[in-house]
């Protein structure tokens, strides 16, 4: 029992004794915040190289490595960074209040070039529906008579009870607007 505790105690302090892998993303940027550019770039580069990073960690690797070029003049490079990063995110942009100037204008630049290399996404065009085709006219033979006869006399009596409807109205109207009238006149 006493072996074994010996065995865990000993593990533990050699897994303490190595120092864990160390992420080159995170040490690359944290050496550009500390103005150690040259370690920036070689960590940073060493970032790109290695697999298992996200999208967005690739972009911020890339941004970072832009940054530290232009630390060492190098705007060419820096341009060329920030352009492989627009590939990846279109989106992506500095913020213009915490940013330097410099970052700035080579930032911009680097976006005119981006858009300009982009190829233009063609614009949807929607189809023209089709013309719903025309119903068949029937053959005159098969018109009946009957039924276009019925249509015509229902449509007069509609027309002829909407006016007899409306004339009745205003007659009742007019008559009890006349008993009124005519009624306090008596009365008065």
């Amino acid at each position: 029992m006493r072996r074994r505790a010996a065995i865990v105690i000993i593990l533990t302090a050699l897994a303490a004794a190595v120092p864990a892998a160390a992420d080159p993303l995170s040490e690359g940027i944290e050496a550009y915040r500390a103005s150690h550019y040259d370690v920036a770039l070689k960590t940073l580069n060493e970032a790109l190289l290695q697999e298992g990073y996200s999208t967005a960690q690739i972009v911020e690797c890339r941004r970072y490595l832009g940054m530290t070029h232009i630390a060492f003049g190098d705007t060419t490079r820096a341009k060329g960074q920030f352009v492989e990063a627009l590939k990846l995110d279109p989106a992506m942009s500095f913020d213009p209040i915490t940013t330097s100037p410099k970052v700035l204008a080579v930032f911009e630049e680097a976006k005119a070039e981006f858009e300009a290399q982009r190829p233009l996404e063609p614009i949807p065009v929607a189809e023209p529906e089709a013309a719903p085709e025309p119903e068949p006219e029937p053959e005159p033979e098969a018109v009946a008579e009957e039924p276009v006869r019925q249509e015509r006399d229902h449509t007069k009596r509609t027309v002829g009870w909407s006016l007899v409807g409306v004339g009745g109205a205003s007659l009742i109207v007019s008559g009890v607007t006349y008993a009124m009238l005519w009624g306090h006149r008596g009365q008065v």
